[in-house]
């Protein structure tokens, strides 16, 4: 009986020690033209947001996605949501509530003039979440995918990328000549292997970090989070020409 505890305890020593891999990425190092896996419907996340603009503090965000559709966030404050951004098919709002503005674009970049958080391209910063820690893979041009030992070089709507991973299939970063993002504590979260933190680079200086608190696939939404409620008064602003 001791020595059949002793070697129980020895597996679950060796399985907590075994290092985290990632099926995906493993196939992927095999096989370029591997399909990615099927996104979910919609998901919803927590994270903790830490600007690296001098002076911004950090906050806990609420993350709600329809990958590739629709995604809204929620800026947390102590007692209430501090602000919050939506964007809905290449139009986007984002709400400040202590100023009582709203600020509305087009295109899939957030870059407002003394705000703290840029978001220089949403699907590829977030894209993580739901599996794509690959930005435009899925669409990368014809023939575009290939090794050059630990990295993965493709090109996607004229831009070029390319990601490195380490043995065990986890991608640690990804870069093309204008955004890099590096992918951190790789760890399971549901079905899929994803990075717990993530830190964004947009022409070598570091924007901001993600840290993965919690997510769930397919929640059963209490109320739409993507209809977005701006209250009477607030000044209206547009930013479209700063956007791409």
């Amino acid at each position: 009986m001791i020595l059949r505890k002793a070697l129980c305890a020895c597996g679950l020593l060796l399985m907590a020690c075994a290092p985290t891999r990632d099926p995906y990425g493993l196939a992927l190092r095999q096989n370029p033209e591997q399909v990615p896996s099927a996104v979910p419907d919609s998901l919803r996340a927590d994270l903790g947001i830490t600007p690296r603009k001098k002076g911004a503090p950090s906050f806990g965000a609420r993350f709600y996605a329809r990958p590739h559709q629709q995604y809204r966030m929620d800026a947390l404050g102590l007692t209430s949501i501090a602000a919050s951004f939506l964007w809905d098919r290449g139009q986007w709002a984002l709400v400040l509530h202590d100023k009582r503005e709203v600020w509305t674009g087009k295109g899939d970049t957030l870059d407002v003039k003394d705000m703290p958080v840029r978001l220089p391209g949403v699907h590829a910063l977030l894209g993580f979440l739901w599996g794509d820690p690959l930005p435009d893979f899925r669409d990368r041009d014809s023939g575009s995918g290939a090794w050059s030992g630990d990295t993965l070089h493709w090109s996607a709507h004229g831009t070029a990328w390319k990601a490195i991973f380490d043995p065990n299939g986890l991608c640690l970063s990804v870069r093309s000549s204008s955004l890099e993002i590096a992918y951190r504590g790789h760890r399971k979260f549901g079905t899929r292997i994803l990075p717990q933190d993530v830190e964004v680079f947009a022409k070598g200086e570091s924007l901001l970090l993600l840290r993965v608190n919690g997510i769930e696939d397919v929640p059963s939404w209490s109320r739409n989070p993507f209809v977005l409620k701006i209250p009477e008064g607030y000044e209206h602003r547009s930013m479209d020409d700063s956007l791409n």
